[in-house]
């Protein structure tokens, strides 16, 4: 499975990219992050999540997934509501592991 976080916004203006092949990592993350993926219903998903974002300084997450050929991609700003935090739970392990 391969995994590419796309972030951008924030005060400064940031951008970030991180690409991850869970066939690359242990097991257990791999494991891991393909249950996150599943817990959230990933490939069922809207492309882009509902936010209550209001402002120019938040960050905007993409995350592609490409699966066996599958391929699905979710965006979303992240405004701090707590229904996305499984979402930027994804984007940090992703990041920890890039």
């Amino acid at each position: 499975m391969q995994i590419t976080i796309n972030g951008n916004g924030g005060y400064t203006g940031l951008s970030e990219v991180f690409e991850l092949d869970t066939a690359d990592c242990n097991p257990a993350d791999a494991q891991e992050l393909e249950e996150m993926l599943q817990d959230v219903h990933f490939f069922d998903e809207a492309p882009e999540l509902a936010t209550q974002a209001i402002g120019a300084d938040m960050m905007q997450w993409e995350i592609t997934v490409n699966d066996d050929g599958h391929q699905h991609s979710v965006r979303f700003t992240d405004d701090g509501s707590p229904g996305l935090h499984p979402w930027k739970e994804i984007v940090e392990k992703v990041r920890t592991l890039h």
